[in-house]
């Protein structure tokens, strides 16, 4: 029981509490980090319907209007909601969004006709490295630092 003891005492002296109030400030705390995690995630959401997409190029690939995005340290789940709200902000565009090593391809193909997202990332990844899939509408994936091949890049969209 004096290793329980010292393990409560410890736990309480962390927590700058009594050992009896241990209980009442974890719950306190796990509700803040809640709070903080919901407050978090609508910033993340409002950051992904802003208009800065980062250094976009227009190019044309294959007869297919695009238009490509460095930006830096997205987490997955804002790269996909950046390119929902690029593909109904510009329709008439593929997007591809680089936030190195993640990469999406998405385009409203009703607007941009026979175009095929993940067929794009196949090619992206087979010439630059990395791997990924996706339907006609939206492909994700990894793909090998672009930060340094970034001219190369544009260049052979560009071809």
């Amino acid at each position: 029981f004096l290793d329980r003891d010292s393990q409560v005492d410890r736990v309480a002296n962390l927590l700058k509490v009594a050992p009896g109030q241990i209980e009442d400030r974890v719950e306190r705390l796990l509700q803040r980090s809640r709070e903080l995690e919901k407050n978090i995630e609508k910033l993340e959401q409002k950051l992904a319907r802003t208009d800065d997409a980062g250094d976009a190029e227009k190019v044309d690939w294959n007869g297919f209007p695009v238009q490509l995005h460095f930006m830096k340290d997205l987490p997955a789940k804002l790269l996909r909601e950046k390119g929902d709200f690029l593909r109904q902000k510009e329709p008439k565009f593929a997007h591809v969004i680089v936030s190195s090593p993640q990469i999406l391809v998405t385009a409203n193909t009703a607007e941009v006709k026979g175009f095929h997202s993940g067929d794009f990332l196949r090619a992206i990844t087979a010439q630059f490295g990395g791997r990924g899939g996706g339907q006609d509408k939206t492909a994700q994936g990894k793909i090998e630092d672009l930060s340094e091949k970034k001219s190369d890049f544009i260049d052979w969209l560009k071809q």
